[in-house]
């Protein structure tokens, strides 16, 4: 899994291959290696590939609670 620091300033941790990308790596002090996206084309490949589902399951289970609570 290859850490990305995209452009503004969040990191994303995916199984893609930093060689496909623009972008430029560099070393953590604890040795991990991180890989700085440079354009918007890599951001928009890396993101891509990131599952989003599970954070949107998360979001539409937490608004139904709190609208049942508030019906109630």
């Amino acid at each position: 899994m290859a850490q990305y620091l995209l452009r503004d300033g969040s990191q994303v941790t995916v199984a893609l291959d930093p060689s496909a990308f623009d972008v430029l790596s560099y070393e953590r002090p604890s040795g991990q290696e991180v890989y700085a996206v440079l354009s918007v084309k890599a951001e928009r490949a890396i993101l891509k590939s990131v599952n989003l589902e599970p954070l949107v399951e998360l979001r539409n289970v937490s608004v139904y609670r709190r609208n049942v609570a508030v019906a109630c």
